[in-house]
């Protein structure tokens, strides 16, 4: 079922931010960011995430390719690790993004969705960080890199 964007538009010193199912989206400087609440459910089914993922980078975008960063560090390590699995894993949100960078809370789960991303096949470039600094400055590479001959 599609997700309709309902007026749920926060502005926040100059910054529009959507809230949807405990996800928060939000642009700055070409990035499309993506905070996860403790408080969201992991039982939604992957169809849903997905058109939840693709109506907000369709808003945001104006049909431009656009980094998404997604800040996984409000959950616990096991759902990190499953929507790292989901997200990373949809074809349907990679032709929507032009990247995808990932935070995550501890060094622990950053190697162990290193090795993931060895072993599973991957079309949109990602990138895994503990920080913030490093997936901004991943992210903020990409877009350059591929605006760079326009």
């Amino acid at each position: 079922m599609p997700i309709v964007l309902q007026k749920v538009i926060i502005n926040c010193k100059m910054k529009n931010k959507i809230l949807l199912k405990n996800v928060k989206f939000w642009i700055d400087r070409n990035v499309i960011h993506c905070d996860f609440s403790s408080k969201f459910d992991k039982k939604l089914h992957k169809a849903e995430i997905e058109n939840l993922f693709i109506t907000i980078i369709s808003a945001f975008s104006n049909g431009k390719y656009k980094p998404l960063l997604i800040d996984l560090t409000g959950l616990d390590s096991k759902k990190a690790i499953d929507l790292y699995k989901l997200l990373s894993s949809s074809t349907k949100i990679d032709s929507y993004a032009l990247s995808e960078s990932f935070i995550v809370k501890s060094f622990k789960v950053k190697l162990f969705l290193e090795l993931y991303k060895l072993i599973s096949t991957k079309i949109l470039p990602n990138n895994i960080s503990t920080n913030l600094t490093g997936a901004l400055q991943y992210s903020n590479k990409k877009y350059i890199e591929f605006n760079a001959y326009k």
